[in-house]
């Protein structure tokens, strides 16, 4: 009974040595009690105060996510690991011991003093020396824990602790948290999935004259297009937002469409697909027949062999790679993942650029990518993307990759790896599992929007600032 109740006082007592050792106090090797529970004890523990401490950073409501263990549980792992390892660098076998015990009571009090640091450090010069100082003092806490669990009648010298030192935080500090930085918890207003979007209140519509309305909407759309010139390579863009519960989508669409008219030579040869209830007489809707009929439509008026299209398509995505289809109380289907990429193949288009921005996107990649086909999607295939909230003017990616990085570069590719850069800084500063955007691009599609690109500066159709690269 004694040893079972022994593990409280164990803790607390290698807890008190853990501050003292990272104040620098007077501590040698009994101060601490090397058992298996000490260790599990006080990780465990760490762990809980690490989700703690990531909680109260958030004033508001906030999902829990359990990706948060990941690092965690990699560090924990690492300690032991380095242990086996330092103790063999630094000829101490008892070393592997007694390294994780001591190194773990001293994180306990470590992250307590960096959380205090950056809730109340100042801005500026001086917060960036007090940031400096925590890492040196991490430093010397670490070279410490070597110095006072290797035996002082050892003969390792100070340069091989200091050598174990900086490995160690190489190896154990930097992969779990920025390699992948996982929290435990993300603000619930930026964590919003197709599960979880919290939808604006919408209009009961009367289903039969919506529906049977959009067959002369969509005509009037179509009619209005340009043809495709002969001896010139046009471009067609079709936006689709299928998601009308959320602006965000609609938003997105109708930039793109702009950045695509002004920046790819779209215009006139533009044609966007949104569901959303204000417009609901006028718009034609991101409905599975309408994109169906607007593609069979282009094949018709343009030159599926030479002319390339842009397809953008903008909305809530599901696990298996199904686009999100909603619209108050219409009974709409989801387009699935080979139902897209059917209607695409019967486009009869040759040279496309598919942008897909919604969660698990990547999973469209295998049906879509060819030869002549560049394929950019949001996320991973296993992976959700972010900024598709109520209040949002665009997803994560969106602004990103319409509004940022295209506003620079109208090489695809470029822009692309300007965007991705952005999106990973911006998920790693808010704590969220990385999307991941992906592009495959075809073997000979790159070339031949160089060719496209060409020609309209020769015949006086773009400037400058327009050709890839610019």
């Amino acid at each position: 009974m004694l040893k079972r109740n022994a593990m409280l006082p164990t803790l607390l007592f290698n807890l008190i040595a853990g501050l003292r050792l990272i104040l620098f106090r007077p501590l040698d090797l009994i101060g601490f009690r090397y058992t298996v529970s000490a260790f599990w004890s006080v990780a465990l523990l760490n762990v809980l105060v690490a989700a703690g401490l990531q909680r109260a950073e958030i004033e508001e409501a906030a999902l829990f996510q359990a990706e948060g263990l990941f690092p965690e549980s990699v560090f924990i792992l690492l300690v032991l690991l380095s242990g086996v390892l330092i103790s063999r660098f630094l000829g101490s076998r008892l070393l592997q011991f007694r390294f994780p015990v001591i190194f773990l009571n001293a994180v306990f009090w470590l992250q307590l003093f960096t959380a205090l640091y950056q809730h109340w450090s100042p801005s500026g010069l001086v917060g960036s020396v007090i940031y400096w100082l925590l890492q040196l003092w991490l430093l010397l806490v670490i070279f410490r824990v070597l110095k006072l669990a290797v035996r002082a009648d050892r003969e390792s010298a100070t340069f091989r602790r200091w050598l174990a030192t900086l490995a160690f935080v190489v190896l154990v500090q930097l992969p779990p948290y920025y390699l992948y930085p996982f929290e435990f918890w993300v603000p619930a207003s930026y964590a919003v999935s197709e599960a979880s979007a919290a939808t604006e209140a919408q209009p009961e519509l009367d289903v039969e004259s919506v529906l049977t309305s959009q067959p002369a909407i969509l005509a009037q759309q179509l009619q209005s297009l340009e043809p495709s010139r002969a001896g010139e390579i046009d471009a067609y863009f079709v936006g689709y937002a299928p998601w009308g519960d959320q602006r965000v989508f609609a938003n997105e669409i109708r930039f793109a469409r702009q950045r695509f008219d002004e920046r790819f030579g779209t215009s006139g040869r533009s044609l966007s697909l949104i569901n959303e209830a204000e417009n609901i007489g006028t718009q034609a809707l991101a409905i599975t027949s309408n994109l169906a009929a607007s593609l069979q439509w282009l094949k018709q008026i343009a030159q599926p062999e030479e002319d390339i299209l842009y397809l953008f398509i903008t909305s809530h995505g599901a696990e298996n790679h199904d686009v999100g289809t909603v619209l108050a109380n219409l009974p709409l289907n989801d387009l699935p993942a080979a139902g897209l990429a059917t209607l695409v193949e019967n486009s009869g288009f040759k040279w496309k650029v598919i942008i897909v921005s919604s969660c698990y996107s990547g999973g469209h990649i295998p049906l879509l990518a060819d030869e002549s086909t560049m394929v950019i999607t949001a996320s991973r295939a296993d992976r959700t993307s972010f900024g598709c909230t109520d209040d949002a003017e665009y997803t994560y990616f969106g602004r990103a990759f319409l509004v940022e990085a295209l506003a620079e570069n109208t090489n695809f590719i470029e822009a692309f790896d300007a965007a991705r850069a952005v999106i990973a800084s911006r998920e790693a500063d808010e704590g969220f599992t990385p999307s991941e955007p992906q592009i495959a691009v075809g073997k000979t599609i790159e070339a031949y929007m160089e060719k496209h690109w060409a020609s309209r500066k020769k015949s006086g159709t773009t400037s400058q600032a327009g050709l890839p690269g610019s």
